[in-house]
């Protein structure tokens, strides 16, 4: 009924007939002692009280399905245990991959971060000081941070055989994340330089073979569908689209960060659960100037739960179908904002597979991008769960960028 704000199109969604769903709904107010809809003509509206019951209710269905994928995953874990011959690797099973509650399929990068006290104007020469190697890359960032809070995490990408590579191997063996490598013989894995401002602000330069394309067929459905969660960034966008297709039909959630219009990238939109983007990409996609409406109309073309974007320090906006929520950034001491936007995917995933509220867990997200930035690298400060909530409790604010009125948020 909330959802489709009209007897008749919750009448047919749940197959019953208006006279039933009007009764069942007349029990469930004399129950709870309170109005929850009020009607306008031939709609419906929530009230308070019934605002609040929804946004309880979704949690609690939350709750329930991630009680039965916990509980499934127990029984899986119990039945390998009993298998005579486990494999050697780990997994339960010769051919099926471990349980993990996230898979990532995109991209790394071998960052150079370089500190510099402004970016270069043209023509201009600047002395730097200093340079640092870090193992980065959106997807990969995103995966490695599930990890350190908690989380069983897998990583499938590609690589090439230098000591880049070596180096992604080791920081995922550190972390503990089943990394599905491809290695392409003879190919340079892929390489950002950094340029850091002294304000923290960075400007990246990437240079990627396009042998290290991942290709659909380099994909196994089972290391997909073994998971509770899928993200992905479109940059491989024929691999990731049949990697959502897959998550799609066990009905695992899809979360997306995209910052770039890659061809066919509308097939991929429509099988993406949690469409989360960076400031610009829903205005240049939908060919319009406002960031709301753009968000609007991203989730009513392609089906989304969820359309948001990450505003930097303006925090980020987001449109869940009913109304919009807007969170502003905590203002820290900033040393360098590469993965802020990867941290903050990792801390809406964790927010998401904990079955939180939405504002919770953008409001996690937040403080996660927030303390990354603190450090070099886009994984330098990746902190504690415990330190990411005593952000959340105590930390400053930028000044909201939105406020809220009568239930529509405005600029």
């Amino acid at each position: 009924m909330a959802e489709q704000r009209s007897f008749p199109g919750a009448a047919r969604l749940l197959h019953l007939t208006q006279p039933v769903l009007a009764r069942r709904m007349r029990e469930l107010e004399e129950t709870l002692g309170v109005r929850l809809f009020v009607h306008e003509g031939d709609s419906v509206r929530l009230t308070h009280a019934g605002q609040v019951f929804l946004k309880e209710a979704q949690a609690l269905l939350a709750q329930a399905e991630r009680a039965t994928a916990l509980t499934r995953h127990a029984a899986e874990e119990h039945t390998a245990e009993q298998k005579d011959a486990p494999a050697s690797n780990g997994f339960p099973a010769a051919d099926e991959p471990a349980m993990v509650d996230l898979v990532g399929v995109g991209l790394n990068a071998t960052d150079t971060v370089i500190p510099l006290p402004h970016h270069p104007a043209p023509g201009s020469k600047v002395e730097y000081h200093a340079a640092s190697v870090h193992p980065g890359g959106q997807t990969a960032t995103t995966v490695v941070a599930c990890q350190h809070w908690g989380m069983r995490t897998r990583y499938v990408g590609k690589l090439g055989d230098d000591s880049a590579a070596a180096l992604h191997r080791e920081a995922f063996a550190r972390a503990g994340v089943d990394a599905q490598l491809i290695t392409v013989e003879g190919a340079a894995s892929p390489q950002s330089i950094i340029l850091v401002d002294g304000e923290g602000e960075r400007s990246v330069l990437c240079q990627r073979d396009e042998r290290l394309t991942l290709q659909p067929d380099e994909l196994d459905r089972a290391w997909i569908q073994r998971a509770r969660a899928l993200h992905i960034d479109g940059f491989d966008t024929a691999a990731a689209a049949l990697a959502a297709g897959w998550a799609r039909e066990a009905g695992i959630p899809v979360i997306a960060d995209l910052d770039e219009l890659y061809p066919g990238v509308d097939e991929l939109l429509t099988k993406i659960d949690y469409l989360i983007v960076s400031r610009d990409f829903p205005c240049r996609l939908m060919q319009e100037n406002d960031l709301e409406t753009a968000l609007r109309g991203m989730q009513r073309r392609y089906g989304n739960t969820l359309t948001a974007a990450t505003l930097g320090h303006d925090g980020v906006l987001a449109w869940d179908g009913r109304q919009m929520h807007y969170v502003p950034a905590f203002h820290v001491p900033v040393a360098d904002t590469t993965g802020a936007g990867d941290i903050f995917h990792a801390g809406f995933i964790y927010g998401l597979l904990q079955a939180w509220p939405l504002e919770r867990t953008l409001e996690f997200a937040c403080a996660a991008a927030a303390l990354n930035c603190m450090a070099a690298g886009a994984r330098g400060g990746i902190q504690t769960v415990e330190a990411v909530e005593k952000l959340m409790a105590s930390g400053a604010r930028y000044h909201s960028a939105f406020c809220v009125a009568d239930e529509s948020w405005t600029r």
